[in-house]
């Protein structure tokens, strides 16, 4: 790491007045050291010769005493030294090494050497050294550890003065009074270095700060910010560069967005890609959003693009890209399908360019996608229309030209060349050759037509021909024709039509004409077939209504005077065998009477029209009255006015019919009720008749409309099976229809539905 790197985590504004504050500190600190230095010189210096000058005036005062005075007047001369300043010891030392004189009494008369471990370090072993070396001049030596001056001098023959000086006195004096000196340096570096950051800050510092926001609000994406920093200096000049990037930042901001706008509200998405395996998109337009996606689904890494394209499409779109990665050209157009993120496939047309360094390396993938799927979709479908155009032409045997009238010149479809038995590879059609091909009997009446259509005298171009194949045979064609186009004075220029191979047509109506011939044949042949049939059926109906009924009125007739004459003479079993014929004669009559009603059912003529079955049911009512009062039947009708088409007799013979069943399988109730109504649903009318009977169960619901079918004894109830059957013939022949509704011990429903008589609107409609 750098040295100054940690300096510039931290803002300048900070950092350098901190940086000129220790500065002026450490500038502070070397001027105090430098003048304690020289303090501490300049006080030694004079320590020294006040020492030296002290020395040789005490050692000429000393020996002067040693010659005339006593012991006491040396001590006090020693004494007296107490007075100097910073003087802290003295000794007068004799040659035996004995303290002669001190500043302490408690030192005189003891050895020195056994004073000298009470003393500091240094001075112990100065002293020693000034008492192996007597010297008559005065010596000076300075005690650097304990900041003192040691002064030695000889006094007299034998004695030795030894004087320690301390000069943390004096230089602590001359500190005081150079302190205030050093306070008003002090201050006058301290006040510099503040001014020099308060110029700092407002000439430099602020200025920074104020480029520094506006940077920082650009890099915010607000790029109207400005700094119009004013001045020469070199922060005007980068505030006023700032300034003009700005500028052009915005207008292409501006000009970016607009660009984005067309571009997010176009069906054009732009992408870039990287070259990287499954093509992972760095740059994808806001309306991917269509598509189900986000871009940052891709710009993520979440999606890779080839992941979406189809698995049936993927390797050719990957073989091409690879191609033209290595071969060019750089520029190109592909078509495939891509999934998006509900699942659906769309159609893409990718619209690709590429950027390559200077090695010819692609480096940038970019490109422009459009969703064709509904191009593509009509494309199919004009694919499978013209699919389906030839398949309908080949099914019909139909052929296309566009005749060119000004040079005879005609292009044509593959079917027209077909049809004709040609290679529609090889066939050129002209108006001439078409000409050659036509059937000599029909020539004149085609050119005719040919040339009256466009000439304008004939509405439209409709000619049938034969024209002769390449292997030699005659075919039928129906020629069909339009102009579609003129020149400017009206002349016709195109010519479109179609040829349709008619020949099966042709077969076809010959085939018809004998068909219709034999036809006509065998209508007459059944016509008479069916007369002779109905003879046959009207002679059994009158052998049914005369020949049988003859005998069996003779049985009625003779078994009748059987129990008229002979009753009295039969036992009760004779008389009951007699009874039992009566019944069965009757019975067998009523069968051969519903019988023929129901062949005459099938041959009488209807007279449908409109009627209101309302009034019908009242008519029928009215003629049974006295049997529903004797039986104590109770009637109940809810019957709207409607109109239906229907053949009054039919109609109410299968009411009457119904009313009958009504009434037969009612009695037995406790209180006989009979339901009678109608509605009107889908166009038809349904009428119905509803009884409180015994029922039956549905899953006899057809074979009671059959026949002779019956469900119940006719000793239980008597009939002949025959009535519904006609119901249900009668309700076909009028084109309605029956059918009933029951369940056991419940009653039973039966419906009649008939069609609805139009009403006067509907019909003028």
């Amino acid at each position: 790491m750098r040295i100054g790197n940690p300096l510039l985590a931290f803002p300048a504004r900070l950092v350098l007045p901190i940086v000129l504050s220790l500065l002026a500190v450490i500038a502070l600190g070397i001027l105090y050291w430098v003048q304690m230095g020289v303090l501490e010189r300049e006080v030694e210096h004079a320590e020294r010769l006040r020492l030296a000058e002290r020395l040789t005036l005490e050692q000429t005062r000393l020996e002067s005493q040693s010659e005339h005075g006593t012991p006491l007047q040396i001590r006090r001369l020693v004494s007296s030294l107490a007075l100097h300043r910073g003087l802290s010891h003295a000794w007068l030392v004799d040659a035996n090494g004995q303290i002669r004189a001190s500043l302490s009494r408690s030192e005189l008369g003891q050895p020195m050497l056994a004073h000298l471990p009470l003393l500091a370090p240094e001075t112990r072993l100065a002293v020693a050294k000034a008492l192996a070396r007597r010297t008559p001049q005065a010596s000076i030596q300075r005690l650097e550890a304990e900041q003192a001056l040691l002064g030695v001098v000889a006094v007299g023959p034998s004695d030795t003065l030894i004087v320690r000086v301390d000069l943390a006195q004096p230089l602590a004096s001359r500190l005081e009074a150079s302190r205030l000196d050093f306070i008003a340096g002090a201050a006058a570096w301290l006040a510099f270095a503040l001014l020099a950051g308060l110029i700092t800050h407002l000439l430099w510092f602020r200025r920074a700060a104020l480029l520094t926001r506006t940077a920082a609000t650009l890099a915010t994406g607000d790029l109207s910010a400005r700094t119009r920093l004013q001045g020469a200096d070199e922060l005007a000049n980068v505030g006023a560069a700032l300034d003009a990037m700005a500028e052009r930042l915005e207008a292409q901001h501006l000009q970016l967005h607009r660009l984005g706008t067309i571009i997010d509200h176009s069906p054009v998405i732009a992408i870039s890609w990287a070259n990287a395996p499954g093509w992972p998109a760095t740059f994808v337009s806001s309306n991917i959003r269509r598509w189900g996606y986000k871009p940052e689904d891709f710009t993520a890494g979440t999606l890779h693009y080839s992941t979406l394209i189809h698995a049936d499409d993927l390797p050719r779109i990957t073989d091409d890209v690879a191609s033209h990665f290595a071969h060019g050209p750089d520029a190109y157009t592909q078509n495939y399908r891509l999934r998006m993120a509900n699942g659906q496939w769309i159609h893409i047309e990718d619209h690709t360019w590429l950027t390559r360094d200077a090695n010819g390396e692609v480096v940038r993938i970019q490109g422009m996608l459009l969703d064709v799927s509904a191009r593509a979709a009509l494309a199919e479908a004009l694919h499978d229309n013209e699919q389906r155009l030839r398949l309908a032409l080949a099914a019909a045997n139909q052929g296309l030209y566009d005749l060119d009238l000004r040079t005879g010149q005609a292009q044509v479809s593959p079917e027209y060349a077909t049809m004709m038995g040609y290679d529609p590879a090889t066939f050129v059609e002209t108006n001439a050759a078409w000409r050659a091909r036509l059937h000599p009997d029909d020539a004149e009446r085609v050119f005719r037509t040919f040339e009256d259509y466009v000439a304008g005298r004939l509405p439209e171009y409709r000619v049938e021909f034969r024209q002769r194949t390449r292997d030699g045979r005659w075919k039928w064609i129906l020629s069909l024709g339009r102009i579609e186009q003129w020149s400017a004075d009206g002349t016709p220029l195109r010519l479109l039509g179609t040829h349709t191979d008619i020949d099966a047509i042709k077969a076809a109506e010959a085939a018809l004409r004998e068909a219709n011939a034999s036809l006509e044949a065998r209508v007459a042949e059944r016509t008479a077939e069916l007369q002779a049939l109905n003879q046959s059926l009207e002679s059994f109906v009158y052998s049914v209504s005369h020949d049988l009924k003859a005998p069996l009125r003779g049985v009625e007739g003779y078994s009748r005077l059987l129990e008229e004459d002979y009753a009295a003479r039969l036992d009760d079993e004779g008389r009951l065998f007699i009874t039992n014929i009566r019944s069965g004669v009757t019975r067998m009559g009523e069968l051969i009477d519903d019988l023929l009603e129901y062949s005459r059912m099938e041959r009488r003529s209807l007279s449908l029209g409109t009627l209101d079955p309302a009034e019908l049911v009242r008519q029928l009512l009215a003629a049974r009255r006295d049997e529903f009062d004797t039986k104590g039947i109770h009637v109940h009708t809810a019957m709207p006015a409607l109109e239906v088409i229907a053949d009054p007799n039919g109609l109410g013979m299968a009411l009457r019919n119904l009313l009958e069943n009504a009434v037969k399988f009612s009695r037995n109730a406790p209180e006989p009720r009979i339901d009678i109504g109608a509605r009107s649903e889908d166009g038809m009318a349904v009428i119905w008749v509803r009884d409180n009977g015994i029922g039956f169960d549905m899953k006899y619901h057809d074979r009671i409309f059959e026949i002779f079918q019956r469900l119940h004894r006719v000793e239980d109830y008597p009939g002949t099976g025959i009535g519904l059957a006609l119901v249900r013939k009668a309700m076909q022949r009028m084109n309605g229809r029956a059918w009933a509704d029951s369940s056991p011990g419940a009653g039973a429903t039966f419906y009649l539905a008939l069609p609805l008589a139009p009403t006067p609107t509907s019909a003028e409609a």
